[in-house]
């Protein structure tokens, strides 16, 4: 499975960026690429330069500021059977690849699987 995380690429953006990328990184699911895009003209280069230092993460740069072109570019170089999207200010709970991909390896008839996500702020949480 591919996990896409476009980001704008800034400064404020990075300490989200690491938590997004360890996040991937945790999980349980064998054979995971990593793919970030950072997208226009706010990318830093120490913030480029942080994801390229992460072991297992590959990051291609668009210079027009897009998320559906990020996306896009994004697709076009995912080599794994499925693919997921992941804001670079979000994180995945453990198992959250597993209880994705299970339901479509059980089952080629269906086509993707969405799921729900939570804020967690502080002493409560928010679906």
């Amino acid at each position: 499975m591919t996990v896409i995380i476009p980001t704008t690429g800034e400064p404020r953006r990075l300490d989200g960026l690491r938590r997004a990328v360890a996040s991937v990184q945790g999980q349980a699911y064998a054979d995971v690429e990593l793919l970030v895009v950072a997208n226009g003209g706010l990318a830093d280069s120490a913030v480029l330069d942080a994801m390229r230092a992460i072991h297992g993460v590959s990051l291609e740069y668009l210079p027009n500021a897009s998320l559906p072109q990020a996306i896009r570019l994004a697709r076009q170089r995912v080599g794994t059977e499925y693919f997921c999207v992941l804001d670079d200010d979000d994180e995945y709970l453990p198992g959250a690849l597993v209880t994705r991909a299970e339901p479509m390896m059980r089952d080629r008839g269906i086509g993707f699987v969405a799921s729900n996500g939570y804020i967690h702020r502080g002493d409560h949480d928010r679906s």
